[in-house]
This record gives structure tokens, C-alpha cells and sequence, in this order.
């Protein structure tokens, strides 16, 4: 009877170090999980500021006509479209940016233009003029807005 009550007492004793073990490694488990989350809001934070910060200073260059039209569109909606995680994510809110942009962003580019014909290159090159000449005017507008540029999204 002794012996019985010993090997229970070991048996429970054991039980219980295992489930204590088993309570620290999870309650450190959830420290780490912890730790990873807030450095990666720290990290998503910091990615925020720099997007908000490179569409104001693009919109500055835009308003300041130091930085043409179509290049502007497609770096200030790509920008915005990553910052809100989704395609046209502000179009509501810069329609002409986004209107210029949607107009060109499958334009080949790049060493992809320089193979085109000079003439296919006057052809896009005249289609692009066109649709900056459309939308100049609400773009500078637009652009203004958008070098004070903040979201509730950072």
C-alpha cells in the first residue's frame, strides 16, 4: 500500500513538473509571438511614413512640374495601391491620377519601347500626351492635395 501511494505521489509529481514545463514553454512561446508582432508593426509603421513620404514629395515635384505627368501617375498610384494593399485604392480620391494612370500602366517601357517602331513609339508617345493633356489641370490640383498627403491607414 506504500509502495502505491509512492509510485502515485511519483506519478503526479511527474504529471505535474510536464504540465509546468508545458505552461512555460507555451506562456514564452506567446512572448515570441508577442515580440514578432510588435516588431512587425514596428516595421509596417515604418514602411507607412516612407510611402507617405515619397507621394508628398512626388506630388511636390508634380505641382512644381519638375516631374512629368505619366511618370508621376504610375509612381503616386503604385505607391498608394501598396499602401492600402488593393488596386485603384484611391481612385475615388485622385481620380485624375488614377485615370492617367489606368490609361498608360500597360504601356511597354523601358527596353520594351526602345524595340517598338519610331513610329509605334510617336503613337504611344502622341496617346500619352493626350491623356496628360486631359487630366493636367485636375492632376495639379490633385497634386497639391497630395503633398500634404496622410492616411489613417499608418
Amino acid at each position: 500500500m506504500i509502495l502505491l501511494l509512492i509510485l502515485g505521489s511519483l506519478i503526479i509529481a511527474g504529471l505535474a513538473f510536464y504540465a509546468g514545463r508545458l505552461l512555460y514553454l507555451l506562456k514564452r512561446q506567446k512572448q515570441k509571438e508577442q515580440a514578432f508582432m510588435i516588431e512587425l508593426e514596428r516595421k509596417q509603421k515604418a514602411k507607412n511614413a516612407h510611402l507617405i513620404m515619397s507621394v508628398q514629395t512626388i506630388a511636390k515635384a508634380i505641382k512644381e512640374e519638375q516631374c512629368e505627368l505619366s511618370e508621376g501617375a504610375i509612381r503616386i498610384c503604385t505607391m498608394l495601391n501598396n499602401f492600402a494593399g488593393q488596386d485603384d485604392a484611391y481612385a475615388i480620391d485622385y481620380p485624375a491620377f488614377y485615370q492617367l494612370f489606368n490609361g498608360i500602366k500597360d504601356f511597354p517601357t523601358h527596353q520594351a519601347y526602345l524595340d517598338l517602331t519610331s513610329k509605334e513609339r510617336g503613337k504611344q508617345d502622341m496617346k500619352r500626351w493626350n491623356l496628360e493633356a486631359d487630366v493636367k489641370d485636375k492632376m495639379l490640383v490633385e497634386a497639391a492635395t497630395l503633398a500634404s498627403f496622410q492616411s489613417n491607414l499608418h
